[in-house]
């Protein structure tokens, strides 16, 4: 799940995929009132003060429980659909724990 946030660090947009066993997905978004205290709360205890992030990836995996979070502060244009290459940018998203 990709979450793009405002100056603030509110979730404005999201959008992602659930990876099924069988190597399909099915494209997904989170309701962004639901995440949106959640997502602050998880940003204020991981930068504080400080700017947030302009978007955030998590990437969890259900029968582990594993999970992965990275920022970006700058390049707005990261983990955004790319219709030229739509399944490589799927693939991209998908979390590889095991590697």
């Amino acid at each position: 799940m990709v979450f793009t946030l405002d100056p603030d660090g509110d979730p404005i947009q999201s959008y992602g995929h659930l990876y099924k066993p069988d190597s399909d997905f099915e494209a997904i978004s989170a309701d962004l009132i639901a995440t949106e205290e959640p997502v602050a709360a998880y940003l204020q205890k991981v930068f504080g003060d400080a700017q947030p992030p302009i978007k955030m990836l998590l990437q969890f995996d259900r029968v582990s429980g594993r999970f992965n979070v990275q920022f970006e502060d700058k390049d707005e244009s990261r983990w955004q659909v790319r219709p030229a290459d739509i399944h490589g940018y799927i693939e991209e998203l998908r979390p590889k724990f095991d590697q």
